[in-house]
C-alpha cells in the first residue's frame, strides 16, 4: 500500500533513483555502450551504482518498476543507425528501445533518443541504460553530457 508520512509518499514508490551524465562520453562505432550516468540526483535505497551505472533491485523489493532514460548521441559527420535502450541482467532488452535506422543513407550527426518502460523484476536483477551508434565509417561518436540520464522507481510490489 501507498501511505503518506509528513506529506511524503512512502511504500511502493521506493526504491527510486535518478542520475545524469556529467561529462561527454566517447563511444565506439558499431558497439553498444553503457550510458555513464555518474551523477546521482537521488537514490533512496543506495541501489544505483554510479561507478558501474547499474541499478540492482534490493532484497525484498521485487515488483513492477518504471525506468526512464535518454541520451543524445553525436557524431562529427553522419550516422546510419542509433539506439538507446535497457540491458536487464546483462542482456539487451529491446522492449521500449528508441531506435532510428536510415539504411544506407546517412543523416545528420545528432540523435536524441528517450523512452519509458515498465519491467517486472526480482530481487538481485540488474538494469542499465545503453546507447548504440553506427556511422557506417568505423568512426567514434559521443554521448553528450547533461542530456543523457537514467532513472526509475518501483510502482508496485511483487
Amino acid at each position: 500500500t501507498v501511505t503518506f508520512e509528513n506529506g511524503a509518499v512512502t511504500g511502493h514508490m521506493y526504491p527510486a533513483f535518478m542520475a545524469y551524465q556529467s561529462s561527454n562520453q566517447g563511444i565506439n562505432d558499431n558497439a553498444y555502450s553503457i550510458i555513464q550516468a555518474n551523477t546521482e540526483v537521488y537514490d533512496t535505497d543506495n541501489a544505483y551504482n554510479n561507478s558501474t551505472y547499474t541499478f540492482t533491485v534490493p532484497s525484498g523489493k521485487a515488483g513492477k518498476y518504471i525506468f526512464y532514460y535518454a541520451a543524445e548521441l553525436e557524431h562529427s559527420n553522419k550516422f546510419r543507425e542509433a539506439w538507446v535502450g535497457l540491458y536487464v541482467n546483462g542482456s539487451q532488452d529491446n522492449i521500449g528501445a528508441a531506435y532510428i535506422y536510415t539504411g544506407t543513407s546517412d543523416v545528420l550527426g545528432n540523435f536524441g533518443g528517450n523512452n519509458t518502460v515498465v519491467k517486472n523484476l526480482s530481487a538481485g536483477d540488474t538494469v542499465s541504460a545503453y546507447a548504440y551508434l553506427n556511422t557506417g565509417a568505423n568512426s567514434a561518436g559521443q554521448v553528450k553530457q547533461y542530456r543523457s540520464f537514467f532513472g526509475g522507481h518501483r510502482l508496485i510490489g511483487a
